[in-house]
């Protein structure tokens, strides 16, 4: 909405006093429009605020210790569902935690009872959305690499479901991204030593190497990893 004025002194930053967020509030004069406080405020707030690297590791544990208290206190945590309209998603508490990276709280989600393999939605290329496909997609590695070790059992299903526009499995989407980053974001490639641990794992829940996807098979793509 272009006519909204965000009042960044209502804001709850941790760090961050209310004279510093007012260096960073502005009235509806100063910006002409959404496009230009995108470029312009944004950028100066994040520099302020994701640059404190030094409260990260505060930040990440009192995070922990809130989400596994709260799980600790909750009998479905697949009660929690956030609804998307407009991508006609829904994500659960699980669901959102792969966002974080943080194999702990998602562990513990599963142990206490979140289906990892509910389908929720669907991308705009038809790939049904599961807690795989997400840990994929958010390039969650340190996430991956704990469900593919400790939930194998709950892969099976999933582990070769290819039914999409694409024809792809969740082997063939991490192999695909992995030749994406090796060519054209070479900061986010993990290396080809991590790639073929996360191939072990794959093949270790039973992935097909064989099946045929729009960008190849597996066994294609790994030629050029």
């Amino acid at each position: 909405n272009e006519n909204s004025n965000i009042n960044w002194k209502n804001l709850n930053v941790p760090g961050m006093t209310d004279n510093e967020k007012m260096e960073y509030s502005f009235g509806s004069s100063d910006v002409q429009s959404y496009k230009e406080y995108i470029l312009g405020a944004l950028p100066e707030f994040f520099s302020f605020y994701i640059g404190k690297r030094e409260t990260y590791p505060y930040q990440t544990k009192a995070l922990k210790e809130i989400a596994l208290y709260l799980l600790e206190k909750t009998e479905n945590p697949d009660s929690f569902i956030l609804e998307n309209t407009i991508l006609n998603q829904s994500w659960t508490a699980l669901f959102m935690a792969v966002e974080t990276d943080e194999p702990q709280i998602c562990k513990a989600l599963i142990e206490k009872g979140a289906n990892p393999n509910l389908i929720l939605g669907k991308t705009e290329d038809g790939i049904k959305i599961t807690f795989l496909r997400r840990c994929i997609a958010f390039k969650a590695y340190n996430v991956l690499e704990m469900f593919l070790k400790d939930f194998k059992h709950l892969l099976k299903e999933e582990i070769n479901e290819h039914d999409n526009e694409f024809n792809v499995t969740p082997l063939t989407e991490f192999l695909s991204i992995m030749l994406d980053d090796k060519q054209y974001r070479k900061d986010e490639y993990i290396g080809f030593k991590e790639v073929n641990k996360f191939i072990d794992l794959f093949r270790a829940c039973g992935a097909n190497f064989d099946i045929e996807s729009k960008f190849g098979s597996a066994n294609e793509l790994l030629k050029f990893i």
